[in-house]
């Protein structure tokens, strides 16, 4: 039996889909390491038209996907229909998706296409038995503003957030 299509929903910025939540989270460029453990300089603002979602991405930052779920075992896959590059993660082993392997082989930051061009990816998810399957349209900030109706995030022209505090 295949898994049944399921309704998502964007609740703050975060996604969606039964126990599995989502969290697109901003990094400076010149900070974002392949491979590394990313620290977030603030999550995304999220806006929603229909089966799509709409990040803001200024040319001198990337994304990176953050998940966890609640309960259970959750695949999370993201795709570059024009480039061929891919990631996948699966959780709760995994909780980062922070680039796209390209056709080499070589991580890619989540950033806008060249010269600052929006850039469309699709995020699939399959969690508990229900399944979506999701657009992202990552745009300028000014572009993202003016299509959504809310205010673009702040540059990231500020050093990196220090690490929270333990104990």
């Amino acid at each position: 039996m295949s898994p049944a299509t399921a309704a998502w929903t964007v609740e703050g910025d975060a996604l969606a889909l039964g126990p599995l939540q989502l969290a697109l989270q901003r990094i400076a460029l010149s900070h974002w390491r392949a491979g590394e453990r990313l620290r977030s300089w603030g999550t995304a603002p999220l806006a929603r038209e229909r089966g799509r979602l709409c990040l803001p991405c200024a040319g001198d930052e990337a994304l990176w996907l953050g998940a966890w779920v609640e309960e259970g075992e959750a695949r999370v896959r993201l795709i570059d229909p024009l480039s061929g590059g891919e990631a996948s993660l699966v959780l709760p082993r995994d909780y980062q998706l922070a680039a796209l392997a390209d056709l080499a082989g070589t991580p890619q930051p989540l950033t806008l296409a060249a010269g600052g061009a929006a850039r469309r990816l699709r995020l699939e998810l399959d969690c508990g038995g229900s399944r979506a399957v999701i657009e992202l349209l990552l745009l300028a900030p000014a572009a993202w503003a003016a299509r959504c109706g809310r205010p673009a995030p702040p540059p990231l022209d500020e050093p990196p957030p220090l690490p929270p505090r333990l104990g």
